[in-house]
């Protein structure tokens, strides 16, 4: 759920996977001179409340067609030192929300206690990242999700005035349907302030995406193509321990059916909050 995100509804209310990405910084990076010193990553436990709130509308001849979903979940996040770098351990502890006009997950009371491990690089990206049982479809989407949990920062660490520019290519699967998304994310570091009662930086995004993909259902091909913009603020304490954040998103796409020569268009709003609870 990170620089952006995708939950494609097709029109027959078939629920879609969330996919967020969030790339290392790769180029037109511009830290700050304030002597200030660079926040990083450090070792902690801390326990999360992860929200997120989609709606989706499509107009089907005529008319428009509502659906949604509701999502909250809790996670204690531990990040250890191995060596010179850190493991990062998410575990599931609960998911007390799980709701929606569309198809939900039936098997989500059994992943309670999946535990989700990786590498946590200097940038926040989750290398070598795995977990739980890939044939249940809740964690497979949650994996997408949490591979994404960490705010991107520069190497060197986030310093108050660093601005940048990052683009990416992501392969995801919504409703069904393989996506190929293109990422283009603008971020800058804040300058310091309170959030929870801690010293923090704010680092604020906006990731403007495209995605397009194919499939078929009932034996009907589609072609699914759409735009969308996400805005994010992630807080990162002094000390290194990631705060939370808020984000929002919307996009706009269409559905086109060519053997009936039908074109389905839709709207989507995203809403997102990660707070740290302990």
């Amino acid at each position: 759920m990170k620089a952006a995100a995708i939950a494609l509804v097709l029109a027959t209310g078939a629920a879609g996977a969330c996919a967020g990405t969030g790339a290392a910084p790769t180029q037109s990076a511009r830290p700050s001179g304030g002597g200030t010193a660079p926040v990083r990553f450090a070792t902690d436990t801390a326990h999360y409340r992860v929200a997120s709130h989609l709606v989706v509308e499509q107009d089907v001849g005529g008319q428009t067609q509502h659906s949604g979903l509701e999502l909250v979940y809790y996670l204690t996040v531990r990040i250890a030192r191995q060596g010179d770098r850190f493991r990062a351990t998410l575990a599931l502890d609960s998911v007390p929300r799980y709701s929606g006009s569309g198809a939900v997950d039936p098997t989500v009371s059994a992943v309670r206690g999946t535990v989700f491990q990786g590498t946590l690089t200097p940038t926040g990206e989750l290398a070598d990242f795995s977990g739980g049982d890939s044939s249940v479809r809740f964690v497979r989407e949650l994996t997408t999700e949490l591979k994404n949990f960490f705010p991107r920062v520069l190497a060197a660490g986030a310093l108050p005035g660093q601005r940048w520019v990052d683009t990416t290519e992501q392969q995801a699967t919504s409703s069904s349907v393989p996506l190929t998304i293109r990422f283009v994310g603008e971020h800058e570091v804040g300058e310091p302030g309170q959030h929870l009662s801690r010293p923090a930086l704010p680092i604020r995004s906006r990731v403007d995406y495209t995605f397009s993909g194919t499939g078929s259902q009932g034996g009907q091909e589609f072609r699914v193509e759409g735009t969308g913009r996400r805005l994010v603020t992630e807080y990162l304490a002094l000390d290194g321990r990631y705060l939370g954040l808020t984000a929002a998103d919307s996009s706009t796409f269409t559905i086109a059916l060519p053997a009936v020569g039908m074109t389905i268009p839709g709207r989507q709003m995203r809403a997102d909050t990660v707070t740290v609870v302990r």
